[in-house]
């Protein structure tokens, strides 16, 4: 079960059109330079909206939910096809292949994306290796599911089954691989342009505030989800200050708010709690924290949600979330 976090797209162009510079013209200057300036703003203009509306196409693609576990549950369930019936030889009785709704939504959202004027660098890279990683994929799947599907490895004795089966093990990894660096890119880039919109925020401010409990959100949300994958808890001391430092950015913005009412606060604090408890909980007992319990039933394991960390930090991003379409509608 992994941590579930759910991007948010760039609301109203407020964090890269935010960063546009426009130059007043001089009255002394003639007017084909003022009307260069105003071609050059605009150029600058059309160059940020195709930024951001490819920037959200990356988005609903990371979002997009086409099967409950995604890629890493199809993952986990072919690994057990390789434990019991490759390595261990037991008969093949029932078998079937990676979900072609995920293989199919994911890859087109790539292809629609990649079309959208604008350059973003290394997620552009990301997301053409991604989408590259589901067009070889989808091959090798499409003719073990009609396998599958029909059940013809009843009557070959499971014969394409192991010749195939480890092809698309490894083709699946790879696209795990291939989902993670793209949603890391995704991440770098979602906090760079919220970190570039808080250091140019009026300190102080309520807008401070706000743009400032994103940042320090979305780095504890990575830094939760880093930790709790990791076997040591060196990544603790610079978790817990920028808990501290949201903490103090929370206060503030309840301090300045200007509404009464709503969920905002409740969701920072809630937030704020859970990012202690994790913290605290790992320093006391990791292992047990981030281990998942054994379950009653086969096939019950994606319904628990995962160990206490997991469920913890999925409550935690939930309580981001909220605050983060607060924001995004001025609800707060």
């Amino acid at each position: 079960m992994e941590i579930l976090y759910k991007w948010k797209k760039l609301a109203l162009c407020i964090l890269l059109a935010s960063t546009t510079t426009l130059t007043a013209c001089d009255d002394n200057k003639s007017t084909q330079t003022a009307t260069s300036e105003n071609a050059t703003q605009k150029q600058d203009r059309d160059k940020e909206q195709h930024e951001i509306a490819k920037y959200n196409a990356y988005i609903d693609v990371a979002n997009a939910v086409f099967v409950t576990d995604g890629f890493s549950g199809d993952f986990e369930k072919q690994i057990q096809f390789i434990n019991d019936n490759i390595e261990n030889k037991k008969p093949l009785k029932n078998y079937f292949a990676v979900s072609d709704s995920n293989i199919q939504g994911k890859k087109k959202g790539l292809e629609r994306a990649l079309k959208i004027e604008g350059n973003l660098a290394e997620l552009d890279v990301a997301a053409e290796k991604y989408l590259q990683a589901l067009k070889v994929l989808e091959p090798l799947n499409k003719e073990l599911s009609m396998y599958g599907s029909t059940n013809e490895y009843l009557s070959d004795g499971g014969k394409l089954f192991m010749e195939k089966e480890p092809a698309l093990f490894e083709q699946l990894r790879k696209v795990l691989l291939a989902e993670s660096e793209f949603e890391l890119q995704i991440q770098i880039l979602d906090e760079k342009n919220i970190k570039r919109t808080f250091d140019s925020a009026k300190k102080e401010s309520l807008e401070y505030y706000k743009i400032g409990v994103i940042y320090y959100g979305k780095l504890i949300s990575r830094e939760v989800k880093e930790t709790i994958s990791q076997t040591d808890n060196t990544g603790l001391a610079k978790l817990d200050e920028n808990i501290n430092s949201m903490n103090a950015l929370v206060k503030g913005y309840d301090k300045t708010k200007t509404v009464t009412g709503g969920t905002c606060l409740s969701s920072m604090t809630l937030f704020l709690a859970s990012a202690r408890t994790i913290s605290n909980e790992l320093k006391h007992d990791r292992t047990e924290y981030t281990t998942v319990p054994p379950v009653a039933f086969p096939g019950m394991a994606s319904m628990q949600g995962g160990s206490p960390a997991q469920r913890e930090a999925n409550a935690m991003n939930d309580n981001l979330s909220s605050v983060i379409d607060s924001f995004n509608t001025d609800g707060c």
